[in-house]
């Protein structure tokens, strides 16, 4: 007998994160407690904080994602005039 999941093309995750996203966060937790400990440094701390909490994942879609999208047809908007 074989369970397969119910999304094939769902990206892989752990906990709330997508794994890429959380191998991400462990490189950048570790340079950040390094310069919080040799240079009293935290705000890289508090950025990839802020990174973690952006990245949370539920029902395959986080707020990172909505950001990119936003900024993306904010910035991608074009000006329609019409013929007189």
């Amino acid at each position: 007998m074989y369970i397969y999941p119910e999304n094939l093309k769902a990206k892989a995750t752990l906990w709330f994160w997508s794994l890429s996203d959380l191998l991400l966060l462990g490189i950048v937790f570790a340079i950040a407690f390094f310069f919080l400990a040799v240079f009293g440094f935290p705000y890289l701390l508090m950025v990839s904080i802020l990174f973690m909490i952006l990245t949370i994942r539920i029902d395959d879609y986080s707020i990172m994602d909505f950001l990119k999208s936003a900024v993306r047809f904010f910035l991608k908007q074009k000006l329609y005039l019409g013929r007189r």
